[in-house]
């Protein structure tokens, strides 16, 4: 994740992101908010698929995808555990990101585009 101007302060952590089209909201990895020393703006109610409601912290964070010039206004993320379940997953992309995008699944070819 890169801060709005596109300009690198800090640590750069790279990743992958997962689209989840069940999620309200974008997700980021404990592990990564702690690496990048973010602050927390608050806290918001969160629950997984197999987990119970739980408070969990919200941070306001700027990015964009690295490969594309293309930046994101800030949106709220919340935590959770992503690298535990999924090795190499540091985000996921809520429907607070993909209300602005066009998402083509071809599941045919197993391809996908994400437009915005």
């Amino acid at each position: 994740m890169l801060p709005q101007d596109g300009k690198i302060r800090g640590k750069v952590i790279p990743g992958y992101a997962l689209i989840d089209t069940g999620s309200y909201n974008t997700v980021i990895d404990i592990e990564v908010a702690k690496r990048l020393n973010l602050i927390a703006t608050g806290t918001a109610l969160s629950q997984g698929v197999f987990g119970p409601l739980q408070q969990v912290c919200e941070y306001a964070v700027d990015w964009r995808l690295v490969e594309t010039s293309t930046k994101f206004d800030t949106i709220p993320v919340t935590e959770a555990p992503l690298v535990e379940n999924v090795d190499g997953v540091i985000m996921l992309l809520g429907r607070n990101i993909l209300v602005g995008c066009e998402l083509i699944y071809d599941g045919t070819n197993g391809t996908f585009s994400l437009s915005w």
